[in-house]
């Protein structure tokens, strides 16, 4: 690895799967369930898989919407 690789950062994802959901946000996948359950946030599925928008996530997290 060189100097230059070390020093690039890995961007931050647009979506990720619930059960993703500790790595991501620090919070169980039972958590993003009932937060979607009450109309916090969305749950999309595509392809019978589910999905959830990061940013969408943190700002409800932050304060910020939801």
């Amino acid at each position: 690895m060189t100097a230059i690789d070390s020093t690039v950062k890995k961007p931050a994802p647009i979506t990720c799967r619930p059960c993703d959901a500790k790595e991501v946000f620090g919070v169980s996948r039972a958590t993003i369930y009932r937060w979607a359950e009450a109309g916090h946030i969305s749950i999309y599925k595509r392809a019978g898989m589910s999905f959830l928008d990061v940013s969408e996530v943190r700002n409800f997290i932050l304060g910020l919407g939801g």
